[in-house]
């Protein structure tokens, strides 16, 4: 596996996806429809009451610092990381 990408989401029309560009690079999906609506209500409070909170949890790499953003999920200094297009 050379890559995962994770959908969470659903679509309100049939997604133009190129799935041998995913078989190709051997990039894994995975899907998930595993949250409700309360779950979505303690979400926007939890983020209404810590406002900064993503900022803290979330730290965006370039795809340039793609090693950097590994390194720190490696050591445990990052909790979630994403890489700006």
């Amino acid at each position: 596996m050379a890559a995962r990408l994770v959908l969470v989401a659903l679509y309100g029309s049939p997604p133009d996806a190129q799935l041998n560009v995913l078989v190709r690079r051997e990039i894994e999906v995975i899907t998930s429809y595993s949250s409700f609506r309360p779950d979505y209500d303690r979400a926007v409070d939890v983020l209404s009451r810590h406002p900064d909170l993503g900022e803290r949890l979330v730290q965006i790499f370039s795809a340039g610092q793609l090693a950097d953003a590994f390194e720190d999920i490696g050591r445990g200094a990052a909790v979630k990381v994403a890489l700006a297009p």
